[in-house]
């Protein structure tokens, strides 16, 4: 029985939501449409690849096997596809892309446009999760890249730079920490200088487990030995950037959340040590996979398309909407 990697994505979201409906809800199918591909499988094979007796439903023994060698067969699949692509010197049908959420919202009106007029012919799915979500998926061979962000957990995945953002630490105004400090002419050229100690015990706010902002934050307060004190988790980092606005905590943000809508309140932008943050954007996909001629062509017009389109020049809107107020 051949299963395409769509179909193995189901399976993969079930065992992400260890509950068929909450994984059929996620892939827009219904629940008996799920379970009935699920049936059919494990009738061909003859094993039992999830104990539905359990609740949270798990994988067997036979469905850990199952899942771990029929994502080895996708990968080889689909690198013998780009390898005969690469051959024919033709474009392949689809693309699956990855991306997350914050970032979709903001990139993809301008990205699937260029896409779709570039590439025509080219069926391009879009895949949004965190980067812990992504990341699976590449590895399981059911998506084809990702727009993502540095650092990547997994071991097996590569990847090219799209671009580099800068991330600033956002403060509320009148926050304690700004006590005897001058923030005239404070703005995203001429950012506030915060020591790393004035930042423990601070409230901070930041993306929950599983999402790259998170990992960002939490590697600056390794790098600079904060220890900060209340974490308040929030999924969305335009979302977090807001609360920060508006005196939440304290939130690493990057430049690409200074796009509208713009909060009322103008908040105190900051660094630490005069040492400008930054973070790399980038293209992951699977090391033993590899990029297809497709793939690699939508790459270099997505950082086309991230360095001409004004619209994405957030610093510069921010700038000119600050001026404003």
């Amino acid at each position: 029985m051949k299963i395409t990697p769509e179909q193995f994505n189901y399976l993969l979201m079930v065992v992400e939501e260890k509950n068929i409906t909450r994984a059929a809800e996620k892939l827009y199918i219904s629940q008996p449409a799920l379970s009935n591909f699920i049936n059919k499988v494990e009738s061909y094979y003859g094993v039992k690849l999830f104990d539905r007796s359990q609740n949270p439903v798990v994988l067997t023994y036979a469905g850990e096997k199952f899942i771990r060698e029929m994502g080895k067969i996708i990968q080889i699949q689909q690198k013998f596809d780009n390898e005969m692509e690469e051959l024919a010197n033709h474009r392949i049908s689809r693309l699956t892309i990855g991306i997350g959420n914050t970032r979709g919202c903001d990139w993809l009106p301008y990205l699937l446009p260029a896409y779709k007029e570039e590439f025509p012919e080219l069926d391009i799915k879009i895949i949004e999760g965190n980067s812990d979500q992504i990341e699976q998926k590449l590895l399981a061979g059911t998506m084809d890249l990702s727009i993502t962000t540095l650092p990547i957990r997994a071991l097996g995945l590569e990847y090219e730079t799209i671009t580099i953002e800068r991330v600033y630490l956002i403060i509320p105004p009148g926050h304690p920490i700004l006590e005897g400090k001058d923030i005239t002419g404070n703005d995203l050229d001429h950012p506030l200088m915060i020591l790393p100690e004035e930042l423990n015990g601070q409230t901070f706010i930041c993306p929950a487990e599983g999402y790259g902002l998170h990992r960002y934050t939490y590697n600056v307060f390794e790098k600079y030995n904060i220890l900060p004190g209340d974490i308040v988790e929030i999924n969305n980092s335009d979302t977090a950037f807001q609360l920060a606005c508006y005196g939440t905590g304290l939130v690493f943000t990057p430049d690409s959340s200074f796009l509208p809508p713009f909060p009322a309140i103008k908040p105190v932008i900051a660094q630490i040590n005069n040492k400008p943050l930054i973070r790399y954007v980038v293209a992951a996909y699977n090391a033993a996979v590899g990029l297809s001629p497709s793939a690699k062509k939508l790459i270099d017009l997505t950082k086309k398309i991230i360095t001409e389109e004004p619209q994405l020049d957030a610093k510069t809107m921010y700038m000119k909407a600050m001026a404003d107020k």
